[in-house]
């Protein structure tokens, strides 16, 4: 089912999953090679103070766990750790800040692709209230357990709809808004502000409606994503800082 440049599929994305109850096993197994390898990282390289054993638990989430993936949908795997120890090395710091800069230098070292999809890595400690927050937000599939925690649930073309007439709304401001940006050239610390903002506006509107398998605002992005707009003003806030370093 379209709608727009939206697409609701009727199954799963194939190769990433051999049926709507279980991930296809050469997926599982790599993904969880993913997140001891990087476990390991952390552990042995950096030396922080964590082991494999920390491990509670490895979740796929996002699009990629729901019908409205894309081919521009990475496999989101979320790592369950408990990271006590580690924050109690940086008692006083911002750990996540810290974590999520090794996660990308760690990432930059390797090329993770999975038929063609690439993996976001994401390490969360189970004390965080995992169980009212990580198992909550959409469907979301356990790599150690080897089935769904919380299933997909398709909606029906009434709901589709509903959601189509707001998500167009507001896929068109956004649209406004980013040729607006590429049009006065705006300065790249404008626009990378203003892709984090919205980044955050998908999340939030994931983590307010938990219970809906896809809202307007993340149907709204994917729409723009789509387009090759937001890839972008990426490109032209990259170009514009790499001037700052260069002679002619």
């Amino acid at each position: 089912m379209v709608f727009g440049m939206f697409k609701y599929h009727k199954t799963l994305a194939p190769r990433v999953w051999d049926s709507r109850t279980k991930i296809n096993p050469l997926v599982r197994q790599s993904l969880m090679m993913v997140a001891g390898e990087f476990i390991r990282y952390l552990s042995e390289v950096v030396k922080l103070p964590i082991a494999p054993s920390d491990i509670q638990d490895a979740l796929v989430h996002g699009s990629i766990t729901n019908y409205y993936w894309d081919k521009y949908s990475d496999i989101d795997l979320c790592i369950v750790a408990d990271l006590s120890r580690v924050r109690n090395m940086f008692r006083g710091a911002d750990d996540t800040v810290i974590i999520n800069s090794l996660k990308h230098s760690w990432k930059r070292t390797f090329k993770m692709s999975l038929f063609g999809r690439g993996v976001d890595l994401s390490l969360v400690d189970i004390h965080d209230g995992f169980d009212a927050t990580y198992k909550r937000v959409g469907p979301s599939y356990s790599l150690v357990k080897d089935c769904w925690i919380n299933p997909p649930v398709r909606l029906s073309v009434a709901e589709l709809r509903s959601l189509r007439r707001v998500a167009y709304v507001k896929k068109c401001a956004i649209m406004r808004q980013c040729r607006a940006m590429l049009r006065q050239k705006m300065l790249p610390e404008f626009i990378d502000t203003y892709l984090v903002n919205l980044q955050r506006l998908r999340t939030k509107s994931m983590s307010a409606q938990y219970k809906q398998p896809i809202t307007s605002m993340t149907m709204a992005f994917k729409m723009v994503r789509n387009t090759g707009v937001l890839r972008r003003l990426r490109r032209v806030s990259r170009e514009q800082r790499s001037r700052k370093f260069q002679l002619k």
